[in-house]
């Protein structure tokens, strides 16, 4: 069978929440003839910033259904929102890309009766693939109460955005989390628009997996929330993922270059060495620039992975920074394949190597990852031939000049 799908998201652009106005999202799957699947639609509407009718499922069972239909819907939903006028009217927080998102849930490998928090989960994308993830591990074998929980007591997340907050919804929906205990509000100052489907949800969890905001500025209201005052946004999400983290507790974060070799500002140099004396940061991979680009952000990115209860040591590091990303080139799961061979030892290779902590105190905590192996491009031309080279590039230059002036 060929699935298609069919989205619609309603608003007046001039009336979104917070304005009087109320915006509609709703997916309807159909089978390639256009017959909707019955199953398949959700439905969510929002009025100034509040769910206004929460749980209002027409229906959540998407058995049967693959995930990368799912996977397709739930994008179309994201399109079909910020296209139609509202990217204007909505600030769209930066999601992860799909294969760094699975990447990052099989190097974290949440486990069935864990909890999975996303304290800025945007359409919901990490808390999904952890589903699949944990609902193939769970095969054919699965008891009922193994089921219930994984629907409804396992997935916690937080969203700021009107419009994103119900995507997320029916994205997770339509992945086959029949409860998905998301909070509507900003994280960050606590102040809160619904927290209704958050009710009962733990103080802490298993395992984190995020992808905070880049470039954000918070004022006062939040940053008096936390030891190490800032306002810049991903260096809180940062804190607030420590203190949320149990003991023993997970953590795998999509972070910007900056914060990592910034030194010169205190908050973040005291975030870095809590997090080191706090957790164990096992492992740094260094992403290729240019992989959130077509979400809205070209800032160099990595992926920082660490376990809270006792003090960092050392580092393992990957690099993938000299790989060239682009909407012809995306990034591809193959390109981890090494790093997912190398993880379980932390062994060196060309794009692997180790930094100890004292390395670390050394370089004040800069966290950047710096290749010992990187081979540089060397040009080993001699003078004379590049001084031929730009003589040569200057005549070109002075006869496209007379032939312009000619003219």
């Amino acid at each position: 069978t060929v699935w298609q799908k069919k989205v619609f998201v309603s608003a007046n652009p001039a009336q979104l929440p917070g304005g009087g106005g109320t915006s509609v999202v709703s997916a309807v799957v159909t089978d390639n003839v256009g017959t909707p699947l019955q199953g398949i639609r959700v439905q969510f509407s929002t009025t100034q910033g509040t769910l206004q009718s929460r749980g209002s499922f027409i229906s959540t069972d998407s058995n049967g259904l693959a995930n990368d239909t799912l996977n397709t819907t739930s994008d179309a939903i994201v399109k079909a929102a910020t296209d139609d006028g509202f990217s204007d009217q909505v600030t769209v927080r930066v999601s992860s890309g799909r294969i760094v998102c699975h990447m990052t849930v099989s190097t974290s490998t949440p486990k069935i009766g864990q909890t999975v928090y996303d304290p800025g989960c945007g359409t919901g994308g990490f808390l999904a693939q952890s589903y699949e993830y944990m609902n193939a591990a769970l095969g054919p074998f699965a008891t009922p109460d193994q089921i219930e929980s994984l629907k409804h007591f396992t997935f916690y997340g937080r969203e700021k955005e009107n419009l994103i907050y119900p995507i997320a919804l029916a994205n997770l929906v339509l992945h086959g989390i029949d409860g998905p205990s998301l909070w509507h509000g900003n994280t960050l100052t606590g102040q809160e628009t619904f927290g209704g489907l958050f009710q009962g949800a733990p103080s802490l969890f298993d395992v984190v997996l995020t992808n905070p905001p880049f470039g954000g500025k918070e004022g006062k209201e939040a940053q008096t929330r936390f030891a190490y005052k800032t306002g810049a946004t991903q260096v809180l999400f940062l804190q607030h993922v420590i203190d949320s983290l149990k003991n023993g507790g997970t953590c795998g974060i999509v972070l910007d270059e900056g914060v990592l070799f910034r030194t010169n500002e205190t908050a973040f140099l005291q975030t870095k060495r809590k997090l080191l004396d706090d957790c164990d940061l096992w492992a740094i991979v260094s992403l290729p620039g240019g992989v959130f680009t077509a979400a809205g952000a070209g800032v160099k990115t990595n992926l920082l992975f660490f376990t809270k209860g006792k003090p960092t040591e050392k580092i393992w590091y990957y690099d993938l920074s000299d790989i060239k990303v682009g909407k012809k080139t995306p990034l591809s799961m193959d390109r981890f394949d090494n790093f997912f061979r190398l993880l379980p030892t932390r062994s060196d290779s060309d794009r692997s190597w180790t930094v100890t902590r004292e390395e670390i105190e050394a370089r004040n905590y800069d966290l950047k990852a710096v290749n010992p192996n990187a081979k540089a491009d060397e040009d080993l031309r001699k003078p004379e031939e590049l001084l031929d080279l730009i003589e040569a590039k200057g005549r070109e230059v002075q006869e496209a000049l007379a032939k312009l002036r000619g003219s």
